[in-house]
């Protein structure tokens, strides 16, 4: 399926294998497998390596039936290349968009697709009955040909019940500062809290002091968006 730039992807419309930027064609890397290891890599990745790895999901580019090398390219088609790939990373999400909901966000990690691996595999069997690393004729994981989009959508909606979201992503979430302190019971539990948080968390020592790059992105495309007073 190939998408125009111009309209935003949902699961009602199909899984995307590329998307068309003006009159190139660019087919992606979609499975999941190859999505969450490339989320990690770039969790923290320097901004100058980000385009580089990001760019290492595409299989290829064509313009009429021939293909055409990413260092042909302009740099304006080349940036709209790699925003596209950002859009599809975040499953269809507007970059642009992403600054509106920055305050809402959690300032600590929440997943990682790397040290969560079990609970993901656990809670995928408990729920969907889907076994991840069932193996095709093909000697292919699940993991690694299902859609992006689908186990994005499948991740990002399972309910309670499970150790990934009742153990880990509830203590991460928990905010110390907001919790009771006034009776003994109050801080016997704080300490409670604080002690899970402390080890489910992950290490993320930069993170949370400097801008992300994808945030900055998404700024930067804002800021680019917006109305001028020239003339």
């Amino acid at each position: 399926i190939w998408i125009c730039e111009r309209f935003k992807m949902n699961l009602t419309e199909g899984l995307p294998q590329g998307f068309a930027v003006k009159a190139y064609e660019i087919e992606i890397e979609s499975g999941a497998l190859f999505w969450m290891q490339l989320s990690e890599k770039l969790e923290n990745a320097p901004e100058e390596e980000t385009a580089e790895a990001l760019t290492g999901a595409i299989k290829s580019i064509s313009r009429a039936g021939a293909a055409v090398p990413l260092f042909a390219l302009g740099v304006d088609d080349a940036r709209r290349i790699y925003d596209r790939l950002v859009w599809f990373m975040l499953g269809g999400e507007d970059v642009a968009k992403r600054t509106a909901n920055t305050d809402k966000r959690p300032k600590e990690r929440l997943l990682s697709y790397s040290a969560d691996i079990a609970a993901i595999y656990a809670a995928f069997m408990q729920v969907y009955g889907i076994d991840l690393y069932a193996t095709d004729k093909k000697g292919h994981d699940l993991i690694e040909t299902m859609h992006w989009w689908k186990f994005k959508a499948l991740l990002d909606n399972l309910p309670d019940g499970n150790k990934l979201t009742d153990f880990y992503i509830r203590f991460r979430s928990m905010d110390l500062s907001k919790l009771p302190g006034k009776s003994n019971a109050d801080r016997e539990y704080y300490k409670s809290v604080a002690s899970i948080k402390d080890m489910v968390a992950m290490d993320r020592p930069q993170a949370e002091k400097r801008e992300s790059w994808l945030d900055k992105r998404a700024r930067e495309l804002k800021q680019e968006k917006a109305p001028t007073n020239e003339g």
